[in-house]
């Protein structure tokens, strides 16, 4: 079986961010959403991958390394291969919604069922989010139908997925056996942020953070700066070449992006501090994400785009 990554944002709600960073770049704990869906697709046996993007698929096939997927073959492609007249069976995955599971425990319960695409994404059937499966019926009317003694239980799906490459508006849905909560949400700030906090934390069983174990509850990449004198936080990430000044302060979960600066006299806790990013002396700066001279309050849900380079900003 093969799977194709729908990478798109269109149902992502975290502009301006994505703005400046398409949504499968977005770092996870250090590590691209992206990869992270290709590295829980690799920990299954899927050894063939197709990622969708008519917009971006060349700046992805640039920017995102694919070397450590061992034996994995990943293309960028700018439409979904025809899946009408595919010999194989295909799991469409999306990125607002990554399933942290072993998708062969799904496919080996799923036996001799003949499906053409599975799509785990957060959807609802009768009111509650579920992974869904999606029949063979594109381009055709949804036919009824189970599996005699299946534990998996279907019903009428009205849910319109809209994409360049088809329309699906009314079908039927399977609930696979995965727990919603398993289904890690990058749609919007909130469910960003604690995505990233989460993952940091230890919290998923496939998606696992990047960076060695540099201090308990604390990853760095390599050529990370960072005083332990610092570090008063229960976990942190440390990007690579980021320079954190020995009196600053680090509280609660932080994150610091590559080669980002947290100056001297500065309070960090709870932020995620994007790559490139400098925190200017003495800031204090709670509960949020900061993009170069962009801030996100998480508890409040303003942005705003900080005019003085002395208080936050982009390095060259």
């Amino acid at each position: 079986m093969r799977a194709i990554i729908i990478a798109e944002h269109s149902q992502c709600y975290l502009s301006p961010l994505t703005e400046r960073t398409p949504h499968p770049l977005l770092p996870l704990a250090g590590k691209p959403i992206l990869m992270h869906a290709l590295e829980v697709l690799h920990h299954s046996s899927i050894r063939e991958v197709d990622v969708v993007s008519p917009n971006l698929h060349v700046q992805l096939e640039s920017q995102l390394n694919v070397g450590p997927l061992t034996g994995m073959v990943v293309r960028f492609v700018p439409a979904v291969p025809d899946l009408q007249h595919s010999s194989q069976h295909s799991l469409i995955v999306g990125l607002s919604d990554i399933a942290d599971t072993n998708w062969d425990d799904a496919l080996e319960d799923l036996g001799d069922l003949h499906l053409h695409a599975m799509i785990p994404i957060r959807m609802t059937v009768h009111g509650v989010p579920v992974a869904v499966l999606i029949p063979p019926c594109f381009g055709q009317d949804a036919v009824s139908w189970s599996r005699p003694g299946s534990r998996y239980r279907y019903g009428d799906f009205d849910d319109q997925i809209s994409c360049d490459w088809s329309e699906i508006h009314r079908t039927e849905a399977i609930q696979l056996p995965i727990n919603p909560e398993h289904l890690i949400s990058t749609s919007s700030f909130e469910n960003y942020y604690q995505a990233n906090f989460d993952l940091l934390c230890g919290e998923f069983s496939y998606m696992k953070p990047t960076g060695r174990e540099y201090l308990s509850g604390h990853r760095s990449a390599p050529k990370a700066r960072v005083n332990d004198s610092s570090i008063q936080s229960q976990h942190g990430y440390f990007g690579s070449y980021c320079r954190i000044d020995k009196s600053a302060r680090l509280h609660g979960d932080v994150i610091i992006g590559d080669r980002a600066v947290v100056d001297k006299g500065a309070r960090i806790s709870d932020s995620i501090i994007f790559d490139k990013t400098y925190i200017g002396s003495n800031i204090d700066c709670r509960k949020a994400i900061v993009d170069g001279n962009l801030l996100i309050k998480i508890d409040t849900g303003v942005c705003l785009e900080v005019d003085d380079p002395v208080l936050f900003g982009a390095i060259a």
